[in-house]
């Protein structure tokens, strides 16, 4: 496997309490398509099929191809795996939800024998975050604390004394600072690690191993609830809109932990401490999709779409934690200390890029479906601000500004033109259909190909004319990508594989 590397997994921790950086607004603007098993099943390829209502996020004009009332749910299970190697260990961890992918309800408002005009109402979802990556090692070399005592020096003892700190510092040192996991070295305005000692010249040294643990949790998704307008003309040209809708929800826990080997080894009784971070994000869009789908001949269809960026609007909302211990001496007999951050609020605006997608599909009379979809939008188009779209913005709780011109020189930058490709197929035999899908989602960021996703799914279908019924898996595989846990840290090393079961209800009439 190909490795890329990642700076900082953990930067919030080290800098201001939080930072909306161009790497969030990436994740808000990707989406892998989940809903209906049908749709999962043949790998989201339906651009030139429509009449399933996941395809309403992708080409609206396939709501054109129902021909009777319809409605169905969705639930599924999502479950991700994630091995992950730091300094020579190994370690597993998984993480599995429970959710439902797509709600829908579709039916005719007008029809004659030239024109038919439906409605859609419902949601899918559009991206799922879900993730859980624990790893450990024995460190000989350097520690979590010293990073936070270097990126502490300069700082005043008085700003971290003050009653505003929590606004004029980075968080992790004033809870370093409050848990005397640092103290002065004695030079002015620097500062040394608990895990660290003092030396004859001056700089502090490593003090000795030390059991290092990380633990993140990811979960939320977007859903996208559709309003959906569309029909057809002669069962040969069709067209649609879709207003959209998004809900978005993520949730990042991460914790790191430092404990002594052997105590002794420190000159203050060091035993362990852990940095616990937590941060919230959630936040409505809105976009417009139009779509048309064309059948030339019998069999052959073809279909094009565009959407709009979605306009987000979102809110953070974090929080900080550090508790420190020490072996209890005469002299010290308090062997631990908590503090806790204020809870940090923050609003701001993400704007994802256009997107835009063609397909065909040919259906061999009616006993067999290929179907294969181009989509594209360029990611160096995102872009970030403030809710009233200023770039220079204040981080309350931060002790820093945000410039979202930075942010948008590193998305432009650094991140560029995607193809995404989707292949599916369908075999019928009735009633019971048998369907496989591919999805290749390209990499955003320019010539690095290692952030690409390949999706494979299988499926099955029963239809049963008023009733149906079908079941869906699909899987993804990615490469091993390596991170720093902190500055000069050792590189991690983790490879994750998500998956996913889904089965539909529908019920025509």
């Amino acid at each position: 496997m190909k490795k890329i590397f990642l700076l900082l997994l953990i930067a919030p921790f080290l800098g201001v309490a939080t930072a909306q950086t161009a790497w969030d607004g990436l994740q808000f603007s990707q989406n892998f398509y989940g809903g209906t098993a049908r749709f999962t099943a043949m790998g989201g390829a339906f651009a030139a099929l429509g009449g399933d209502f996941s395809s309403l996020s992708v080409n609206p004009a396939g709501i054109g191809v129902f021909r009777s009332w319809d409605i169905m749910f969705t639930p599924s299970v999502s479950y991700n795996i994630t091995d992950a190697k730091y300094i020579g260990e190994t370690n597993s961890d998984s993480y599995s939800s429970f959710g439902f992918d797509n709600i829908g309800l579709v039916f005719d408002i007008f029809d004659s024998d030239a024109l038919r005009f439906n409605l859609g109402i419902g949601y899918n979802k559009l991206n799922h975050y879900i993730d859980r990556t624990s790893a450990y090692g024995v460190n000989n070399n350097n520690s979590y604390a010293a990073a936070i005592a270097m990126a502490t020096d300069g700082i005043e003892t008085s700003v971290l004394n003050g009653n505003d700190a929590w606004d004029q510092a980075n968080w992790a040192s004033v809870l370093g600072w409050d848990t005397w996991l640092l103290e002065e070295d004695g030079a002015s305005n620097k500062y040394i690690a608990a895990t660290q000692n003092y030396s004859l010249t001056g700089t502090p040294v490593h003090g000795g191993p030390l059991k290092q643990s990380y633990y993140k949790e990811t979960s939320g998704n977007t859903n996208e609830f559709v309003f959906c307008f569309g029909g057809n003309l002669h069962d040969q040209f069709y067209f649609g809109m879709n207003i959209g809708i998004q809900n978005i929800w993520r949730e990042i826990y991460e914790s790191f932990t430092e404990q002594a080997v052997n105590p002794t080894d420190f000159h203050v009784g060091f035993n362990r401490f852990i940095h616990e971070s937590e941060v919230e994000t959630r936040g409505i869009g809105c976009n417009i999709k139009l779509g048309i789908l064309w059948r030339p001949v019998e069999g052959l269809r073809w279909g094009a779409y565009f959407h709009t960026p979605t306009w987000m609007y979102l809110t953070d909302k974090y929080r900080q934690y550090m508790h420190t211990w020490f072996n209890a001496t005469a002299s010290a007999p308090r062997a631990d200390y908590s503090a806790e951050s204020p809870e940090g609020v923050y609003d701001y605006k993400v704007t994802t890029p256009f997107k835009w997608g063609t397909g065909l599909a040919y259906i061999f009379n009616n006993m067999a479906i290929i179907s294969v979809e181009y989509e594209g939008l360029n990611y160096a188009s995102t872009r970030m601000s403030g809710y009233d779209g200023h770039r220079y913005t204040k981080l309350p709780y931060s002790g820093s500004e945000t410039n979202y011109r930075f942010v948008d020189d590193y998305t432009k930058d650094n991140f560029g033109l995607v193809t995404n490709l989707r292949v599916g197929a369908e075999l019928r035999l009735n009633p019971v259909s048998i369907r496989a899908g591919f999805a290749h989602y390209g990499s955003p960021l320019k010539n690095n190909s290692n952030f690409s996703s390949n999706i494979i799914s299988l499926g099955l279908g029963y239809d049963g004319g008023s009733f149906y019924i079908d079941g869906a898996y699909s899987g993804a595989l990615g490469s091993d990508r390596d991170y720093t846990l902190y500055e000069g840290s050792p590189v991690m090393t983790a490879n994750s594989y998500l998956g996913k079961v889904a089965v539909t209800l529908g019920f025509r009439f």
